[in-house]
């Protein structure tokens, strides 16, 4: 997983929203209470996906900044997928018609893919040589840029057909084991795991390949384990009551992300999976003992400020470290201000004056 990851945050994400409809939604049939620890949970989740991007192009974090990047990049992607499963799992996804649910995928998941590449290739193509990763002018670059997501011209929208293919193949895995045999799931899972480490560190998943298809078999287990989570929440939930019992689990996967940066196999896949399971059992203690409205908006807009945050982010903090200062504390924190603050103004603008333009940033 490790190589995968090694200029991208390990995670994603609602669906994280990405793949999944308003984490306020209610699920099929009967009424539940609305998930404000997983709204939460995605506000922080995508503040440290922006946190991950906010380094200057062609720089890493040094310092302080790296030890805490190491840890983002160990446990951001998996978390959000682990969020979907979560999701598709609480809205009973797997309940509605095949054609309906991949219809609503395609509109949440590539339309936006489509539409802000194109875009984003147009800007990064004009620059040329100014770029960070100049891209030809031509038809064939352009189509390469779609069907290659890692050599998008946003290159963290290669997470977009990665969660599309692993909606795909989770319906089907859903209506035809899981629906029929519920106690399937702990050897599926088991089987994800052991898959997720093989493509992890076996070398022809790099780099990766038509529409990520090996990065989607890497990922897999991870929206299982968000499905694993929602069945048995309170199971879980009740084993660590004690909101103190989760703090080991984050200790050791942050301690296990900084020791090994580029960790491989089994390893990657306990680090990522220790994080998100501390993380979820601290966020829903936090949601318990107060609000957090702030966060539950930032997390209710995580699909929006993922589609839209290289915008705001890329150009500004190139000029910024240009002309203004060149410091990586003062450009993380202007970038990551630009890339919260810029894709919410963005979707406040369209929904009051550009209804007609909310499929093209994912908003229903």
């Amino acid at each position: 997983m490790s190589a995968i990851t090694q200029n991208l945050p390990r995670v994603a994400f609602e669906e994280v929203e990405i793949a999944s409809p308003p984490l306020h939604a209610r699920p099929i049939g009967k009424a539940r209470p609305t998930l404000s620890h997983i709204r939460i949970l995605q506000g922080i989740a995508i503040l440290l996906v922006v946190y991950a991007h906010a380094v200057i192009p062609g720089h890493r974090f040094t310092g302080g900044l790296e030890v805490f990047d190491r840890f983002v990049r160990a446990c951001c992607v998996p978390l959000f997928i682990c969020l979907s499963g979560f999701l598709y799992r609480y809205t009973n996804g797997g309940k509605k018609a095949a054609g309906f649910f991949l219809k609503e995928r395609v509109l949440r998941l590539l339309v936006p893919y489509f539409c802000l590449s194109s875009l984003a290739f147009v800007v990064k193509a004009s620059l040329g040589s100014a770029a960070s990763r100049p891209l030809p002018y031509s038809w064939a670059s352009y189509a390469h840029q779609l069907l290659y997501p890692w050599d998008n011209a946003v290159i963290f929208f290669w997470f977009i057909p990665t969660l599309t293919l692993i909606c795909v193949v989770s319906l089907c895995i859903d209506k035809w084991l899981i629906q029929k045999r519920p106690a399937a799931l702990f050897p599926l899972l088991a089987v994800l795991a052991a898959l997720s480490s093989y493509a992890g560190i076996n070398q022809i998943t790099y780099p990766v390949r038509f529409f990520n298809l090996y990065g989607a078999l890497n990922y897999l287990f991870y929206f299982w384990a968000g499905f694993a989570l929602c069945r048995y929440e309170v199971r879980i939930l009740s084993a660590f009551r004690a909101s103190w019992k989760a703090i080991p689990l984050l200790a050791a996967a942050i301690t296990l992300a900084i020791a090994a940066p580029n960790a491989d196999h089994a390893m990657a896949l306990l680090e990522a999976s220790l994080g998100c399971l501390a993380m979820l059992v601290i966020t829903k203690k936090l949601a318990e003992r107060r609000d957090w409205p702030a966060l539950m908006e930032v997390g209710d807009l995580s699909y929006q400020i993922y589609l839209l945050s290289w915008f705001f982010q890329t150009m500004p903090i190139l000029l910024f470290s240009h002309f203004v200062s060149s410091s990586q504390y003062a450009c993380a924190l202007m970038s990551l201000l630009l890339g919260v603050a810029g894709p919410i103004s963005v979707v406040y603008a369209v929904r009051r004056w550009a209804p007609f333009a909310r499929p093209l940033i994912g908003l229903r």
